[in-house]
């Protein structure tokens, strides 16, 4: 006596929906993966954008650091500048009080105004 068996390979609808099940997934695991590997590939894409834009703010940063050591510089320079002007103004201006009273005017001159303005505004200006 022969066993009735349910032969399943045998059907084509089973066959059928065998194959759709089969195709579905290696369709879902293949959009799996294709999804990693482009995730993957925007992940590098950033990860450079951004190894980019940190060489870029280090060199700016270098460039500011390198301007700002200059610009004290010659901040320091003239203001050092501006000391030894007042200095040399200072000076002279107490040489020239020095000489003004050793060597006052003979009795009943007196000094020029236009002169004495001429002379004021140069030391103004040396200052």
């Amino acid at each position: 006596m022969k066993i009735p068996t349910l032969s399943l390979l045998g059907n084509p609808w089973i066959m059928a929906g065998a194959a759709v099940a089969a195709a579905s997934l290696g369709f879902g695991v293949g959009w799996t993966l294709n999804g990693w590997r482009l995730s993957t590939a925007l992940a590098e894409c950033r990860a450079e954008a951004a190894e980019e834009r940190r060489d870029a703010a280090e060199f700016a940063l270098d460039q500011l650091q390198l301007g700002a050591a200059s610009m004290a510089q010659a901040a320091s320079a003239v203001a050092e500048s501006g000391r030894r002007a007042a200095q040399a103004t200072e000076a002279a201006r107490k040489r020239w009080e020095a000489h003004v009273q050793a060597l006052p005017l003979p009795e009943g001159c007196r000094r020029d105004p236009g002169r004495a303005e001429a002379l004021r505004e140069a030391a103004e200006r040396a200052r």
